[in-house]
């Protein structure tokens, strides 16, 4: 007499066939399909940033890891889309040394800065905005810049782009190919 028993693995041969084959078809997708994250980049002085925020899922990925660095550097214009490049300098306030410069590719910026107390210079179509900020170990920091209702900030990044990428060192940040991350600031006042 025979009998037949039923095999317990079949019901997870099954489940990790169903697995592998969403794994493949979510590898066979086309890159534009996938989400992606901003890059980490480095300054030309050493410092990592990240820049973005132009899709929504940009802004909330940016917003999650915003607690992981130093200081979050937020760019914006009242009811007007704020255009590409935006020159970011960081100065050391106590003796003022160059500790940054790069240009942002979004309306946030997120760096990692050693603790103490800062001068940030933004500049967007020849008008520049400027912050003190201190970071500190443990508590993140956060500094917005917000650009006046009337600038025109679309005509006069058109003049300001060629000037501004040729004020930047010849050395161009380095881009590595890992998630981005947030900086940590808190406004001196």
């Amino acid at each position: 007499m025979t009998t037949l028993s039923r095999n317990p693995r079949s019901s997870f041969g099954s489940s990790s066939a169903l697995a592998c084959l969403s794994l493949a078809l979510y590898c066979a997708l086309p890159a534009h399909a996938l989400p992606s994250n901003p890059p980490i980049l480095v300054a030309p002085q050493g410092v990592e940033y990240m820049s973005g925020g132009a899709s929504k899922d940009e802004v909330a990925f940016m917003a999650m890891v915003s607690p992981r660095w130093a200081g979050t550097l937020e760019f914006g214009l009242k009811n007007a889309e704020l255009p590409a490049p935006i020159r970011v300098v960081v100065h050391n306030s106590s003796n003022g040394d160059l500790i940054m410069e790069a240009l942002s590719s979004g309306p946030v910026m997120l760096v990692r800065l050693e603790p103490g107390a800062y001068d940030v210079d933004v500049t967007v179509g020849g008008l520049t905005l400027t912050q003190s900020v201190s970071v500190s170990i443990d508590v993140p920091g956060r500094v917005v810049f917000n650009w006046p209702s009337n600038f025109d900030m679309v005509a006069a990044s058109k003049v300001a782009a060629p000037v501004i990428a040729q004020a930047l060192p010849a050395s161009a940040p380095q881009t590595t190919e890992a998630p981005r991350t947030t900086a940590m600031l808190s406004v001196r006042h």
